[in-house]
């Protein structure tokens, strides 16, 4: 007698969940039942719209990357791994790229301290990822990466005030007024990142998955001379980018325990871009612009990511993640770039107040390693 199909079905399913639990599905295996019949749906076909089981994908049967695709030449299979949720918790270790050569100072005898002194340290932040696996053939991604201490610092030894007339080696951004015979005049550069992410994902075959979404990137600046007593001359800028982007995710190599693989994003955006200037030499000489200078302007940005990601799987549902990250930023107001603007170096000042806006045509370059975790279930 001819067992029945749903009988034959819910052992076939009985048996992939048991192997399940016991570690066996690692390399996504299929059992295939017996068809007697060549026009009835499959398994899959059959599954709910919010089952684990994904529509069929082929050419991925034996990926153990391959999330649970299933391959299409299989009638009723049964996929061995699935999984709804990813999460990965990574660190990033990045470093900014050096300011442009500016002149910031006359200083004597013969240094001139400028702002491509200025290197970055590398510095470390948090990057985060939920993926929700499976929506209706989409796959759900929130992203976050950010960076709060990007900072550098110049020494400026006798430096000279081109501005104000007079002004001697004892001290910088100070009139004769109130000229301090002292040195140690020093320049802080402090940057902050973060970058927010929502996108959709589709698998295209079985090495890429395109992607399209959301980003919004904040990038803010400060640029300060401080004396031994307080700063005398600060400029903070503040960049909000808002678009969309495009990319994609593909393996390039694989085993059954380690992936290699590349990501590729890119976007406009749209950018309010702003500066504010303090300059204490504007309270108390009349050859320096005015104290408080802000200027705004929008402008649209260019974002562009690439990623080479090493990923081991030590168990079914956890993997170690190492990579390296590239990332640029187009058309942004960097702090340092607004001194020229605010007529920093220029002596006699303009008589019309000394600023003509904003520059908001800087670029950044961020690059560097990241490691972590990555969770599935």
């Amino acid at each position: 007698m001819t067992m029945p199909r749903w009988i034959s079905k819910w052992i076939c399913a009985s048996l992939a969940s048991a192997a399940i639990a016991t570690g066996a599905g690692q390399t996504a295996l299929a059992i295939q039942t017996e068809s007697t019949t060549g026009d009835e749906p499959s398994v899959a076909a059959q599954a709910p719209a919010d089952s684990p089981l994904p529509p069929a994908a082929g050419g991925m049967a034996n990926d153990p990357w391959s999330d649970g695709w299933i391959d299409e030449t299989c009638d009723d299979c049964i996929p061995m791994v699935w999984s709804h949720w990813t999460i990965n918790l990574d660190a990033v270790i990045w470093r900014r790229k050096t300011p442009g050569d500016l002149q910031l100072a006359m200083s004597n005898p013969d240094v001139v301290p400028n702002t491509s002194s200025m290197t970055f340290d590398h510095e470390g932040g948090p990057r985060l990822a939920l993926i929700r696996r499976g929506i209706s053939g989409w796959d759900v991604e929130l992203n976050y990466v950010g960076i709060e201490g990007f900072r550098s610092e110049l020494n400026m030894p006798n430096a000279v005030d081109q501005r104000i007339p007079g002004d001697d080696p004892g001290g910088l951004f100070f009139s004769d007024i109130l000229q301090f015979p002292q040195t140690g005049m020093r320049v802080r550069y402090d940057s902050r990142l973060h970058s927010e992410e929502i996108n959709l994902r589709r698998h295209l075959n079985d090495t890429w998955t395109a992607l399209v979404g959301v980003r919004a990137v904040q990038v803010f600046e400060n640029f300060e001379v401080n004396s031994p007593f307080a700063p005398i001359y600060t400029i903070d800028t503040q960049n909000r980018l808002y678009g969309l982007q495009i990319g994609g995710e593909g393996k390039l190599y694989y085993t059954e325990r380690f992936l290699l693989s590349t990501v590729l994003k890119a976007g406009l955006f749209d950018n309010f871009s702003e500066q504010t200037t303090t300059d204490v030499g504007g309270a108390i000489s009349d050859n320096v612009p005015p104290y408080l200078l802000t200027a705004s302007t929008n402008q649209s940005s260019f974002v562009g990511e690439v990623g080479l990601m090493g990923t081991y799987r030590l168990a079914e549902s956890v993997l170690l993640r190492v990579g390296y990250d590239l990332m640029w930023v187009s058309d942004v107001a960097l702090a340092s770039e607004q001194v020229v603007v605010n007529e920093f170096q220029r002596f006699p000042a303009t008589t019309d107040g000394a600023i003509r806006g904003i520059d908001a045509g800087g670029s950044l370059f961020y690059h560097g390693v990241r490691l972590g975790v990555e969770l599935t279930w």
